[in-house]
């Protein structure tokens, strides 16, 4: 049997040799049981609260795609410390035949007692990840009150430590006992022109390219809550966050938000809390703008709240509502080759509607110099080429049919029970009657033999469920009808977009997008095919294709 590991440490509470430890302890259960070893997948410095998390999301895919016969972990909580995540996750591993070990907490998922044990370990590690929680929150909070600083570091400040020369920590120094924050002079500078400027009212993408053009260093290119690092460099969307710090005006606000994992997409969002909930301090020797430039930006971003409402309120009547998640179905597979980011509609309405870099859109050519735009209709319809292609091929269209008529093969079978039947009865009737006239005699024997007929009986003429002829004779028309479904793929995608992306991920992953040295083009790799997609509109220009190897069947509701 082909066994992989899985192991993950979080840099809040281990150290990074705790994978390779982790990886030792499966390493020898493999061994000892005489498994084939496979992959080490892999995450390290990310919190099991996530499910955004690359070695995790490549274990699963290749669950997906049968690489491996048995999952081997150290314990549990390393898949997920989320309990409802954790159960979603092992259900999903065994209903792909996948057998899960986890050594040090002793679970099989082939026992009889799993649901039992991994629900009590899931419990256990929810409610150790609530208290952890719980506590660092207090620690925060305490630190707040007495004005030291419980946070990332803001950009325009540098963080100090303060020192008590009366505490030593472990290593006898100075214990540290709290973070004060310092303004930043040369960071101050571009805080007070990003300030200026956006009240004079240049756009936030303007200010963006402009710095970035200047090459003046962003605050940071990681993204809070992703796994996956995007273009580094000033953003339009990065300066929301500091246009709205009462930090820079002298103003010490803690607590304003919290995070919350959204139960259905699993991604963390932020809430706002009571304002009951909130420490704040007045302390001018942090004022970085004055507040005659804090009024003027308060009124230019209640300009721009006010435009955006009339723009939403203009979509909602032309029937294209705002939110409500993905508009359409490859949203957020395609990422740019060049920085990462993912590709987003630019501009255009209807037909006309374009997909481009958003980290060129959002930064500027100094963050990504992929500036190539291909309308939507237009870049959709060749996707779908291969996609199409891949999937109607033999091969697939004869993995499809065997999934369908093994499950088909499980349903009962109807057999004809007429002749037993009345033959069971004519028994039954004899027996009955040759008592009642004294022909035989009660016994023992005569009672477990008119009993077992009897019970035979009954279990022949109980009211069966038959399959409707439609089911009976899927098996037969499945090849048709996937071929079908296929041809009209545009159709089903159409519908259900994020059902789609989530079929389409499946089949395809990722989409790498690559602009073209002469310019013109957007190449997109799916698999082993490369798809060139002109940036003038209205072009048809296409170049041969073969579908990439590595295309799931996906059955798209079959």
């Amino acid at each position: 049997m082909r066994a992989v590991i899985y192991t993950r440490f979080s840099t809040q509470q281990q150290r990074e040799a705790s994978s390779e430890d982790q990886a030792r302890n499966c390493r020898g259960k493999i061994e000892a049981e005489g498994w084939e070893l496979g992959k080490h997948f892999k995450d390290e410095g990310i919190s099991g609260s996530t499910t955004e998390r690359p070695g995790y999301q490549a274990m699963l895919a290749a669950s997906l795609a049968r690489e491996f016969e048995v999952l081997v972990i150290d314990d549990l909580s390393r898949l997920s410390r989320d309990q409802v995540e954790s159960e979603r996750v092992i259900r999903s591993l065994e209903f792909a035949g996948v057998r899960i070990i986890s050594v040090s907490d002793g679970y099989d998922s082939v026992s009889k007692s799993r649901k039992l044990q991994r629900g009590f370990k899931g419990l256990m590690n929810e409610m150790s990840l609530d208290d952890l929680r719980d506590k660092t929150q207090r620690g925060m909070a305490g630190q707040a009150i007495k004005k030291f600083w419980a946070g990332g570091k803001p950009y325009g400040y540098r963080l100090v430590q303060v020192k008590d020369g009366a505490r030593l920590d472990s290593y006898g120094n100075a214990a540290v006992i709290g973070t004060l924050l310092e303004v930043d002079e040369t960071q101050a500078s571009i805080v007070r022109e990003i300030f200026e400027k956006y009240a004079r009212d240049y756009s936030q993408r303007a200010i963006a390219a402009m710095l970035n053009e200047r090459a003046i260093p962003s605050p940071g290119s990681a993204w809070r809550g992703r796994t996956i690092r995007r273009a580094s460099g000033w953003m339009g969307s990065t300066l929301n966050e500091l246009l709205a710090n009462p930090l820079y005006r002298g103003e010490l606000v803690w607590n304003k938000t919290q995070w919350l994992k959204n139960p259905d997409t699993g991604r963390r969002t932020t809430r706002p809390r009571p304002q009951s909930e909130w420490i704040a301090h007045a302390m001018p020797e942090l004022r970085i703008i004055s507040d005659e430039l804090w009024q003027r930006t308060l009124a230019r971003r209640a300009r721009a709240a006010l435009r955006g409402d009339h723009v939403r309120a203009g979509l909602l009547l032309a029937g294209h509502p705002a939110g409500g998640g993905a508009k359409f179905a490859f949203s957020g597979l395609m990422k740019c080759g060049i920085c990462r980011s993912s590709l987003v509609i630019i501009g255009g309405q209807n037909e006309f509607r374009a997909y481009g870099c958003s980290g060129h859109k959002d930064g500027g050519p100094a963050v990504c110099s992929n500036g190539i735009t291909v309308r939507r209709d237009l870049l959709e319809s060749r996707l779908l080429i291969p996609i199409k292609r891949g999937l109607l091929t033999p091969e697939r269209v004869a993995a499809i049919e065997q999934r369908v008529n093994q499950k088909h093969a499980k349903r009962p079978k109807i057999v004809d029970n007429s002749a037993r039947i009345r033959e069971l009865r004519e028994q039954v009737g004899n027996m009955t009657e040759a008592i009642a006239s004294g022909l035989l005699k009660a016994s023992p024997a005569l009672a477990e033999r008119l009993g077992g007929a009897e019970a035979e009986l009954a279990r022949l003429t109980a009211p069966v469920v038959k399959p409707s002829a439609r089911i009976l004779d899927f098996p037969a028309r499945l090849a048709a009808r996937f071929n079908k479904m296929v041809d009209k793929l545009e159709e089903y995608l159409a519908r259900d977009p994020n059902r789609a992306r989530a079929a389409l991920r499946e089949i395809v992953g990722e989409i790498p997008v690559f602009p073209h040295e002469s310019g013109k083009y957007l190449v997109a790799k799916l698999g082993l095919s490369e798809l060139f997609l002109r940036a003038a509109v209205g072009s048809d220009t296409e170049r041969s294709m073969v579908a990439g190897a590595g295309f799931e069947p996906a059955t798209f509701g079959l």
